[in-house]
């Protein structure tokens, strides 16, 4: 299975995303995600992790799974341990959880059916949806990622920027970079219409 979180909006607290299941070049879209914020460098508790792939696993074990353990006790063998992001550079212990804000939140994934401005609505709904699905794929031994992509003009307009002002760029590198800039703004558009049209969606069926 494969996952990805797309990252298309960001505040001085908050980043909003779009959950998809990526798997077979299918793209589904499962839910809204918020984060924390982007910060250059990491300020404990108040910022989202690089964007990369990591391998989700489940950890049957801390403060979160007691608690979910117990939340969900009433429905046996459905939590099987929290959905945990393996291996992200200096950090632990990243979650994905029920959440409606920021304040929710130290890095891990909230998952929620609505959003805007950095609060999302029916997030246990949204987290009753997606976790017995990556719960399942997990424990059936399938390989399970997931890509975060920043589409949010945070870091990748920096990126570029800092490339883009180095002074001994050749002329291939030039040309790579006018590429880069075109797809990046070539999918921020695609991201923007998407979400338009699942909001639109939603609309209707509401």
């Amino acid at each position: 299975m494969k996952l990805e979180v797309l990252r298309f909006n960001s505040g001085a607290t908050f980043t909003s995303g779009l959950l998809f299941d990526i798997t077979d070049n299918v793209r589904s879209f499962l839910c809204y995600t918020i984060e924390d914020a982007y910060h250059p460098t990491k300020i404990y508790g108040e910022t989202r992790i690089p964007a990369g792939t990591y391998k989700l696993t489940l950890r049957a074990e801390g403060g979160f799974h007691n608690r979910y353990s117990a939340k969900y006790s009433d429905r046996p063998d459905w939590h099987q341990g929290m959905i945990l992001v393996n291996n992200v550079p200096n950090y632990e212990y990243i979650l994905w959880h029920v959440g409606n804000s920021p304040i929710d939140t130290k890095g891990c994934l909230l998952l929620t059916k609505t959003q805007k401005d950095g609060f999302g609505g029916a997030s246990r709904a949204a987290y009753e949806e997606i976790y017995p699905v990556v719960r399942d794929a997990i424990l059936s031994g399938e390989e399970v990622t997931v890509t975060y992509k920043n589409f949010d003009g945070s870091m990748d307009s920096e990126k570029l920027n800092k490339i883009n002002n180095t002074s001994n760029i050749s002329k291939d590198q030039e040309g790579i970079m006018d590429i880069l800039s075109t797809e990046i703004k070539h999918l921020k558009a695609e991201v923007k219409a998407l979400r338009q049209a699942i909001i639109l969606k939603g609309m209707q069926v509401k």
